[in-house]
């Protein structure tokens, strides 16, 4: 049996792996950030290219451009921001010549 001295009130500890965990994340997040932003960067770079494409008619039909990250709130991200949408080409939508390879690409 442990003896009391050494036990540790469960929100003590609660309150301190939390405390550290939250430490980690954002020590992480702003060592990543840089990464993260040029990731973001390029991401924005190809919707553009493909909304280009799109408009040039060089893309499969009924296609959509997938929206661009907003780098502003970034990293405020919620449940409802555009980052978590998924639209585009739909698996109904692709004829069999276009699975082996996107024409597009």
């Amino acid at each position: 049996m442990v003896s009391p001295e050494f036990m540790f009130k469960p929100s003590y500890v609660d309150c301190s792996i939390e405390t550290k965990l939250d430490e980690h994340i954002k020590s992480q997040v702003k060592r990543h950030e840089p990464s993260i932003i040029n990731l973001c960067k390029k991401y924005n770079d190809l919707c553009a290219d493909m909304a280009q494409m799109i408009q040039n008619k060089k893309a499969p039909a009924n296609v959509l451009a997938p929206i661009p990250i907003n780098r502003d709130g970034l990293f405020q991200l919620d449940v409802d921001d555009d980052i978590w949408q998924d639209i585009g080409i739909e698996d109904s939508d692709v004829d069999s010549s276009m699975t082996s390879s996107v024409a597009w690409q």
